[in-house]
């Protein structure tokens, strides 16, 4: 399930072309790491 969000928010992160969206992406990112042990970054899109 984790990795379906995950994958969610990487199709967004692909779609975004400003970095405000990078900034919004990188904090659910961070959010989603204080919640659970998996690493969620860019880099693993």
């Amino acid at each position: 399930e984790l990795i379906n969000l995950r994958n969610d928010y990487c199709e967004e992160f692909k779609n975004a072309l400003n970095t405000e969206h990078a900034a919004i992406w990188d904090s659910i990112a961070t959010e989603i790491n204080n919640h659970h042990p998996a690493q969620v970054t860019d880099r693993q899109c």
